[in-house]
């Protein structure tokens, strides 16, 4: 993006482009990632893979899954990202307006910036 000319940063499709490359080098990451754990797997043709889908259907489509999770921007890292949200609302509650803030822990400080009077006064 800093080339001498800035070419690049003007090319209105270059920041696409890397976004893709990044992409396909972490999809390419996390296929050697499951043939390091799946070493007997490592040998498999196209064919292979065909028959282990009609054969293993859904548990073999559900460890190819779980290695997606790590590519960003794929529908099973999205998936992954919602459920980690849902678990952080079950274990905080609803979001409010002051959502992670200071507010949502009652921190006295803020109480006292907010009415300097009685920072316990509840209607205040």
């Amino acid at each position: 993006m800093k080339y001498d000319d800035g070419r690049l940063a003007k090319h209105p499709r270059f920041r696409f482009f890397a976004v893709k490359t990044e992409m396909r080098c972490r999809a390419n990451e996390t296929g050697r990632f499951y043939i390091k754990q799946h070493p007997g797997e490592a040998h498999l043709t196209v064919d292979d893979l065909r028959d282990m889908i009609g054969q293993e259907g859904e548990r073999f489509s559900n460890k190819v899954v779980h290695y997606g999770t790590s590519v960003r921007g794929t529908r099973q890292y999205w998936f992954k990202e919602r459920n980690k949200l849902i678990a952080i609302i079950d274990t905080l509650g609803q979001p409010t307006i002051f959502t992670n803030s200071a507010a949502d822990h009652q921190w006295p400080e803020l109480a006292h910036l907010i009415c300097p009077e009685d920072p316990d006064d509840k209607q205040a």
